[in-house]
This record gives structure tokens, C-alpha cells and sequence, in this order.
């Protein structure tokens, strides 16, 4: 639905007055105003903060029953509509429930987005919510889903908490009780074992011993998370503590790695590793670290022209001379209009640039407009500044464009920042250099700076061992980046010279 009834900014009547809107910032895709509208974020008026378009008081991931909703954005919007809010009595209830000093909602729309943001009546834990609609605009603020109901254990039954790979005889046997094996069903129930567990990931029957209940911790490998045992008073009921020992698991080191050498009587510890069958043990480790040192090879650019801005990588990895894969991508997409190349350690590049968009993402929250390229450069820089000499190898740039126009920045693992219009990054950036710099014009039209982009890659790939694979090719205008080209440098090599006579490598015998 098109809205025709958005009023501009109006500087006179502030933010808060008929001419501007609020909305909830904070989603990806969606947004909900303070009229109700929910719209997707290029739906939205910058000026007025008002969605130009979509649907008002939509309730699609509602559950109007318990007033519960999947999604952030259906919530907000379903809790302004008339049936559901009651604006007199809204505007009467406390920010904080029975303190006066917190002062009183300033809005329906400010009551609905605080309302629907998860609270911790609706979650299990900090990694699960009782349902997937988990944002509530309900006076109780959770789904009303019933829970299951606890198990209940006979009379004179306990339960203890036995150790990794503890059969329950011994837990049993060590607090003078029985094992009773047939009493593990009442146990096995999550509901009883956050009885006795934190709970944070869950729980279900143990894997290895199905006849032991267990506690699941997903953050801890399967050999580490405990087990249960459901035990009755011996005493009262005057029988012998039931042997389940054939349930522990081996956890003999020599039993899981016979191949490690150990001395008799070691109890288990490791006296030695077997070592390598050279004569000078120093000497070859010396080779094999400089063995192993990372040798990296890549050719990116990166350039500003009249039209915006144009990026092209190869996409192979290596190390020095061992070629691990030709389908890497070395473009990392940091938002809809910002760009980061990748030049020396993968990993590395990864990790900080995609940690660089979550700095980008948290500004955009709370600034209410997208970072500059200047700015996100700046993050960047900063952040390889505090990890200088921790042996980080990055060299990347930053491309993207903002409201002043486009931005092309480099930044490098030692903090190192420059702005330019020109850049190529990598062991094959000279041979790239070499084209760029015959080819480059500032009023080039867009077809020629593509062109120019992908054949500076290709020769750089003729001329460089360890880069290869194929070139893609971004530009970024004013409406944010587009991946133009990808081409495998072997189909381009015969795309440019048909013939070998035609490349400029050729030449006659001279004997």
C-alpha cells in the first residue's frame, strides 16, 4: 500500500511533532513507525522517519490469543492498533512497574516498542525462548504455553550428581545407597533435572549410557557432560548396591593412542613423545617453522573514477608455493555500501573485517544513519593499531560510498591508513599497477573502468604464480554496490589473445 499522507520534516515542530515519525531503527530488513506502518527499510522516509509504504497495524507472526509475535516489527505495529491499546490507559502505566520516579510513557508507540523487546519471562535460558513468539505486548510479557509437568519420584528416592563417565553403582555406593535403575524414567525429564543443573543448553537422555539420565551442556564436548543417578535408601530398603561399572566408558590413554610411547608404572601421565628420526632434532625444527611460515599471494584493486567506485580481485589462496583453492572470496560485503578487500592472511582479513560490520551495524543503531567511509576505515585502523605486533597480516581497503560521495581507503595490520584514489594490494600489485596506470581516466564511462579492472587482474594472474582462480569485479554507485563481473582468468586469456602470436609475451627463437 502506497501512503500519499507522509508529511515532510518539519524543523519547526521538531522531531517529536506532525511532521516527522518515530520508528524502531533497529531491524534489518523491517521497520515500524510510530502510525503503526510496517515497511521494509528502503520503504522509509529519511526525512520524516515515516514508512512511505506497507501495511499499518499488521499482526502476520501474531499469536493475537497470548499477544505474542516472531517478529520485532508485527509486534509494534500490532500493539498500536486501536483494539489492542487503550492510549488513555497506556499513557497512565509507570516505565518501570510501581515506581512513580521512572515517569509515565510518553506514547503508544514508545509503550509498544519497549513492551515487545524480549524480556526474560519469555526466555528458558540465555540461549533459548519458550516459544518462537518471543516478543509480547500481553500484560505477563511471555507465551502462555503450559509446561510440561514434573515427574514424580517414589517415596525414599534421591538423586545425586555423579561425575564424567561415574557409573551409578559408585556414585551410589559412595553415599551408602542403592543404584535403582528402574526408578531413571521419573529422572530423565528436564523439568527435574534443572532441579539440580543450570540448564543452559537443555537436557536429554545420555548418549552413551541410555540408561543413565543425563545434563547436556552444548558448550562442553559429549565426554564431558555429566550424568545422573537416581538412587533409594539402602538402609531402608536393605538391599545391595546394583553393579553397573560395564557402563563406564574407557578412558585409557594407552587404549586411545597406542602409538604414544609410556613407561611402565606412569600411572596414565605421558613421559615422552616419539620423535623424529633425524640427527639434529634443533636443526629441523628450524626448517620446519620456517617451513610453515605463511607466505601469502593475492592481487586486489581498487580505484575512483567519475562514476563511482570499482573493485576487482582474484580468488586464489595459497601459501608460498602450495595452492589450497581458486574459489576464494575476497570481497567481504560489509553492507549494502561499503566493501573490504582481503590481502594476506585469510583469516585474519575475515575475522576483523567481519568484525568491522558489526561495528558498522551498532553505529548505524545508534546514530539512527549509516557509518561513513571515513569512519569505518577509521574503526579498522584502530583496531589493527591495538593488535600491532601480535602478527596480524592484513593489507585490505576499505571502498564504499556515503553522503559525501565515494570513499577509497587503505589499511594495513600496523594501523597504517591512507586515502586514495588508486590502490592495488598484493604480491601481484605491480603487474596490476603497470595496467591501471596506462589505462586509468577519472571520466571513463563504467563499461571501460570494469574492463580496466578485470584485465589489470588478469595480467596480474599471467605475470604472478599465486594469484589466480577468476576476477570478480564490484562497483559501487550512490545506490550502493553491485557484483558486475566474474570470470575465470584461463577463459579470459583466450578471450584477449585468440591466438599465441597475438600476446605480447610471444616472441621468435632468437638462435
Amino acid at each position: 500500500m502506497l501512503r500519499r499522507d507522509v508529511p515532510r520534516y518539519d524543523l519547526q515542530k521538531g522531531k517529536e511533532g506532525l511532521g516527522a515519525c518515530n520508528n524502531t531503527v533497529q531491524g534489518r530488513w523491517l521497520l515500524t513507525d510510530s502510525q503503526g506502518f510496517v515497511c521494509p527499510r528502503s520503504a522509509l522516509d529519511v526525512q520524516s522517519g515515516c514508512c512511505s509504504s506497507g501495511e499499518r497495524y499488521t499482526c502476520d507472526t501474531c499469536n493475537l490469543e497470548n499477544k505474542c509475535c516472531e517478529e520485532f516489527e508485527h509486534c509494534v505495529s500490532c500493539c498500536q492498533a486501536p483494539q489492542h491499546s487503550n492510549a488513555s490507559i497506556l499513557l497512565e502505566v509507570y516505565r518501570g512497574p510501581d515506581r512513580p520516579d521512572t515517569g509515565r510513557w510518553g506514547s503508544v508507540f514508545e509503550y509498544c516498542r519497549n513492551k515487545c523487546r524480549t524480556s526474560s519471562k519469555s526466555t528458558v535460558h540465555e540461549n533459548a525462548y519458550l516459544s518462537s513468539l518471543h516478543h509480547c505486548f500481553s500484560a505477563s510479557g511471555k507465551p502462555t504455553t503450559p509446561s510440561p509437568p514434573v515427574p514424580q519420584l517414589s517415596a525414599g528416592a534421591a538423586a545425586l550428581a555423579g561425575d564424567k563417565g561415574q557409573p551409578c553403582a559408585a556414585v551410589c555406593e559412595a553415599a551408602g545407597r542403592r543404584c535403582a535403575p528402574e526408578h531413571f524414567a521419573a529422572l530423565n525429564d528436564c523439568n527435574r533435572l534443572r532441579e539440580h543443573f543450570a540448564c543452559e543448553a537443555g537436557c536429554e537422555a545420555d548418549a552413551p549410557a541410555p540408561e543413565n539420565p543425563g545434563y547436556m551442556d552444548a558448550g562442553a564436548p559429549k565426554a564431558q557432560r555429566p550424568t545422573m543417578c537416581l538412587v533409594l535408601d539402602a538402609a531402608q530398603l536393605g538391599q545391595a548396591a546394583l553393579d553397573l561399572s560395564f557402563l563406564e566408558p574407557s578412558t585409557s590413554l594407552a587404549d586411545r593412542h597406542p602409538e604414544l610411547e609410556r613407561s611402565a608404572g606412569d600411572n596414565g601421565c605421558m613421559q615422552s613423545f616419539p620423535l623424529p628420526q633425524v640427527q639434529d632434532v634443533d636443526s629441523f625444527e628450524r626448517d620446519a617453522v620456517a617451513y610453515v611460515k605463511p607466505n601469502h599471494g593475492t592481487t586486489t584493486l581498487g580505484f575512483i573514477f567519475k562514476h563511482g567506485v570499482v573493485i576487482a580481485v582474484d580468488s586464489r589462496a595459497s601459501q608460498g608455493s602450495y595452492v589450497s583453492s581458486q574459489t576464494v572470496k575476497k570481497v567481504i560485503e560489509i553492507n549494502p555500501f561499503l566493501l573490504g578487500t582481503m590481502a594476506g592472511g585469510a583469516a585474519d582479513c575475515q575475522f576483523w573485517q567481519r568484525n568491522l560490520g558489526q561495528q558498522c551495524r551498532l553505529y548505524e543503531l545508534n546514530n539512527g544513519r549509516r557509518i561513513s567511509v571515513c569512519a569505518a576505515s577509521k574503526l579498522l585502523a584502530n583496531t589493527m593499531f591495538s593488535y600491532k605486533g601480535y602478527g596480524l597480516s592484513m593489507g585490505t581497503m576499505i571502498a564504499g560510498w556515503d553522503p559525501t560521495g565515494p570513499g577509497l581507503y587503505y589499511v594495513d595490520s600496523d594501523g597504517q591508513r591512507t586515502k586514495g584514489q588508486v590502490f592495488s594490494v598484493g604480491s601481484g600489485s605491480l603487474y596490476a599497477y603497470g595496467v591501471l596506470d596506462n589505462g586509468y581516466k577519472w571520466d571513463m564511462d563504467v563499461e571501460d573502468a570494469i574492463e580496466l579492472g578485470r584485465r589489470s587482474i588478469y595480467h596480474a594472474t599471467f605475470r604472478d604464480a599465486v594469484s589466480g582462480g577468476s576476477v570478480s569485479v564490484y562497483h559501487v554507485t550512490e545506490k550502493g554496490w553491485t557484483k558486475v563481473r566474474g570470470n575465470d582468468v584461463g577463459q579470459l586469456h583466450f578471450e584477449y589473445y585468440p591466438t599465441q602470436e597475438m600476446h605480447p609475451c610471444y616472441g621468435s627463437d632468437p638462435i
